[in-house]
């Protein structure tokens, strides 16, 4: 039998998850039902990081507590991320930390109902992951292996982020979070048109080769999703599913998706979107969480301020140092992140003070400065009375000297005293190539290496 050429048929196929609409013959675009909502449709979404995190707590073993970090925006590869990891863990259950400002509607509904299925306990709060401070760290996808990191109380969740919440077994948002939502937003939708392509066998058989774009687009603007829509109700009936009192959809509806309905803390536990008053720290006993943190600034001025890798605001490093004629002594700095300056001081009560030292004091020697500081003098002991203890000697320093210090490949600390009001004398030295026990603090105080002051903590 004559074999036939291929014969187009032009059928209109839509964009991303939506499919295409089937047919035989040219048609109009046709929109599909329902659409996959989203809360950020006109607005670059940070896709959500699902990682494996152990706490940092040194010599812990496998009696490490572990936890999930999810922290972004959900998009459509977000439930993937989750089921990966819930795979490996097997029976295994961990806790669900999440900080989210939205994103997928669809994609935030499949994670609650992933979450469910695995028994999972989920609170609003953020993760401190000191290796994932920089863009280029390996941290933007999970590999198998966990992270070390610290929790910290503080945390949103926020439009679509809330239906995931709604999916844990226990669903905790400590005082030091923020929960909201509002109405869900429509993403842009692209309708592309192809043609199909047949052709018939030697048994005059139609057999389809497969879709042929032809170039042509229709390209449909996000749209916010009207309250009474249809939609609404198949959230509302998943929240019920989810043991949820009725209400929560009402709130939805309220505030645009420009704005935002904040959920109180009374609000959530009378609608049970909590299962009670407690805070991140009771899902990882022997672990304290965070409460004073602040975002650092990053590369990428297109990672949003919520989303950028969070410290603890005070930070704090101590070197002992054994001195040379015997004895040793801790000198301890502390800061705060964004400040210009770092104090510091010196522990000496385990070194041997000469009797007659009025005073005493400590001086930090590097190729670039010298630091020194005394501290209040001590009265004369009386005949037969114990020398009174040294008071500790202290000071301040600017911030970029103290970057400087934690680099400074010599250092040279001295600890003196005054036997007289104008004679000082040296009593102890300890050289050190380097001060490696300031590196952790000096990696988070000096970021910025022309001016300190590009690093801006945000107070919770």
């Amino acid at each position: 039998m004559r074999r036939l050429a291929p014969i187009p048929i032009l059928v209109v196929c839509l964009s991303g998850m939506f499919g295409f609409a089937e047919g035989v013959s040219a048609a109009p675009p046709v929109a599909a039902s329902p659409p996959t909502p989203t809360v950020a449709a006109d607005r670059a979404m940070v896709p959500m990081r699902v990682l494996v995190v152990r706490e940092d707590r040194p010599g812990c073993g496998t009696t490490c507590a572990e936890w999930i970090s999810a922290e972004g925006d959900f998009v459509d590869r977000t439930p993937l991320d989750f089921q990966r990891i819930f795979w490996a863990l097997g029976a295994r259950t961990l806790p669900v930390l999440m900080h989210s400002r939205g994103g997928s509607m669809e994609a935030a509904l499949e994670v609650g109902r992933l979450l469910r299925q695995h028994h999972a306990a989920v609170a609003v709060a953020r993760t401190i992951l000191p290796t994932c401070l920089d863009p280029d760290s390996a941290c933007r996808e999970w590999r198998g292996t966990s992270l070390v990191g610290r929790p910290a109380e503080t945390g949103l969740c926020l439009s679509a982020c809330v239906a995931a919440l709604a999916g844990g077994e226990v669903r905790l948002a400590g005082p030091e979070t923020v929960v909201g939502v509002h109405l869900v937003r429509a993403p842009q939708r692209v309708l592309r048109e192809t043609r199909m392509r047949y052709r018939r066998d030697e048994d005059g058989n139609r057999i389809e080769l497969g879709p042929e774009p032809t170039g042509e687009s229709l390209t449909i603007p996000p749209y916010t999703i009207a309250p009474g829509d249809p939609y609404y109700e198949t959230i509302a009936r998943f929240y019920r599913e989810m043991g949820l009192i009725d209400g929560l959809v009402p709130l939805m509806e309220s505030a645009p998706p420009s704005g935002i309905r904040l959920v109180t803390p009374r609000e959530r536990a009378a609608l049970r979107l909590t299962t009670g008053p407690q805070t991140v720290g009771s899902l990882l006993p022997g672990i304290t969480p965070a409460r004073l943190v602040g975002p650092i600034e990053v590369a990428d001025p297109a990672v949003p301020r919520i989303y950028r890798p969070i410290v603890p605001v005070m930070q704090w490093a101590v070197a002992e140092l054994r001195l040379s004629d015997g004895g040793s002594v801790a000198l301890r700095f502390d800061g705060i992140i964004g400040a210009r300056t770092v104090n510091w001081i010196v522990a000496v009560d385990r070194v041997r003070l000469p009797a007659r030292a009025v005073g005493v004091g400590f001086r930090m020697v590097t190729a670039e400065r010298v630091h020194r500081a005394f501290a209040l003098p001590r009265p004369r002991p009386a005949p037969g009375e114990a020398p009174a203890p040294a008071v500790p000697p202290a000071g301040s320093m600017a911030t970029a000297d103290f970057c400087a210090l934690a680099r400074a490949p010599m250092v040279v600390l001295q600890l003196l005293h005054r036997a007289q009001r104008h004679r000082i004398q040296i009593v102890r030295t300890a050289d050190r190539t380097r001060l490696p026990e300031l590196e952790p603090m000096r990696a988070l105080l000096c970021r910025s290496v022309s001016n300190v002051a590009a690093v801006a903590p945000a107070f919770r």
